[in-house]
């Protein structure tokens, strides 16, 4: 048997993660971040992810030749944070916390970071995912949004399930 014949995508991913790899794309169509962020008006949208990447294919699938507002959107694995300042959004896996503390004092304006930790939001994060009732919902931090100089939508806030100020 070649070991080269096992696929990742032959994984299982739970579902959970499906379904928050459509919610990441469907968040950054409804955030504005500020223009010096982007190099030019083609430059990418990058979307990070710290530690662990529990999507497998899936938030690659969910933004693969989809644009937002022009621009491509491209998927990172990141670590430091140089790393996650050279992207839009920082996807933070369960278990990142602490690097997430440690990298959240040295964020730049315009990276909206999305969590799915408990306390998340509560802890500087932008938009945190929780289960209420087995059903992915999410809650908005708009302080945290405040100091990384974004605009949630309207349509979006109205979405959350909590909004902390």
């Amino acid at each position: 048997m070649a070991a080269g014949g096992i696929s990742h995508a032959a994984e299982a991913i739970p579902k959970e993660y499906k379904l928050k790899a459509a919610f990441i794309y469907n968040f950054a169509k409804f955030v504005e971040w500020p223009a010096a962020v982007f190099p030019n008006t083609g430059s990418p949208i990058v979307i990070g992810v710290l530690g662990r990447n529990p999507f497998g294919d899936e938030l690659l699938n969910a933004v693969k030749n989809r644009k937002i507002n022009g621009r491509p959107i491209h998927i990172r694995q990141v670590s430091t944070a140089t790393e996650a300042n050279n992207t839009q959004m920082l996807f933070v896996s369960a278990g990142e916390e602490r690097n997430f503390g440690v990298l959240k004092k040295s964020l730049g304006a315009g990276v909206l970071s999305v969590g799915e930790s408990p306390l998340f939001a509560k802890q500087g994060g932008t938009i945190n995912f929780n289960l209420v009732e087995d059903k992915l919902r999410f809650e908005i931090n708009m302080a945290a949004a405040h100091r990384s100089k974004l605009k949630i939508s309207a349509q979006l806030l109205k979405l959350a399930t909590n909004l902390h100020r």
